[in-house]
């Protein structure tokens, strides 16, 4: 009788917490919903409300996705300061596809900043680190000209003929 009684409860416990762990991934499913729908219509401060507030409460392995958002929103915004430090805060999240994007992100303000010798060594990382990058050759043909502009004609060259 006591077996039973505790299997009872165990199995009413478990059914409680997948039902609240339903609802809790429908209602994080449902604010992503809403974060896309403001960001495709500029509605980015209320955007970055809702996914500061997420990322609050978030497990680590999805806070580089929401970082990932919030950097995007301040720069579409033009808050570049902003937006590089979130970006900075995916990479401390370790490798993962949203990393690679925010690293291919803060390069290019690098470039558009002409700090060339640091464009040209987080080239070199995305492309040892992440072969499979969608935008591997924007990489390889990015790489080659900043060493062009830095006068590194052979690694120049060499980059070039990559891809």
């Amino acid at each position: 009788m006591k077996s039973a009684m505790l299997l009872f409860f165990l199995i009413l416990f478990i059914a409680l917490l997948g039902t609240f762990v339903c609802l809790y991934s429908f209602s994080s499913e449902k604010d992503i919903t809403k974060v896309s729908e403001l960001m495709s219509t500029g509605r980015y401060t209320q955007a970055v409300a809702i996914l500061e507030k997420k990322l609050k409460d978030t497990e680590t392995k999805t806070k580089a996705k929401f970082n990932y958002l919030i950097a995007t929103c301040y720069r579409k915004q033009g808050n570049l300061g902003k937006a590089i430090y979130y970006y900075k805060e995916v990479l401390n999240e370790g490798k993962s596809d949203f990393a690679v994007l925010a690293r291919f992100q803060l390069v290019k303000y690098y470039q558009d900043l002409k700090n060339y010798e640091l464009a040209v060594s987080e080239y070199k990382t995305i492309l040892s680190d992440y072969p499979e990058f969608f935008s591997v050759g924007e990489a390889k043909y990015q790489l080659a000209e900043c060493n062009f502009k830095l006068k590194n004609y052979n690694s120049a060259i060499e980059n070039y003929n990559s891809f």
